[in-house]
């Protein structure tokens, strides 16, 4: 999503954009790295290197967790913030997840374990 003034993407938005990117490729270029989804918090994949139903299932999967564990961690930390969820890493023998969490989108990096950076 951007923001147009007199049709043009603003300023402010477009250094925000290749600064995200900047992060992307460093994410991408680890060894290991098969790729991620960027999700809005309303479970839309914003930018994804996969199919488009696999970002949708990874979306819908991982937002449903994330919501789940930000409910678990508050009850079982309810005071000073505690229980604020940062990072959930899953780990399976062929994929490793790792879910970041932020007030307006989630990043989800989806690696292979198997291959060490």
């Amino acid at each position: 999503y951007q923001r147009r003034v007199h049709g043009e993407v603003h300023p402010l938005e477009m250094a925000g954009q290749l600064e995200v990117d900047d992060v992307l490729k460093r994410i991408t270029s680890h060894r290991g790295v098969l790729g991620y989804v960027i999700v809005s918090m309303d479970g839309i994949p914003i930018k994804f290197t996969q199919d488009y139903p696999t970002a949708v299932q990874y979306a819908a999967l991982v937002c449903d967790l994330v919501s789940k564990t930000r409910l678990a961690l508050h009850q079982l930390f309810p005071q000073n913030n505690e229980g604020e969820l940062q990072l959930i890493r899953l780990r399976s023998r062929k994929h490793e997840l790792i879910v970041a969490p932020d007030n307006d989108f989630i990043l989800i990096v989806i690696q292979n374990p198997a291959i060490k950076s």
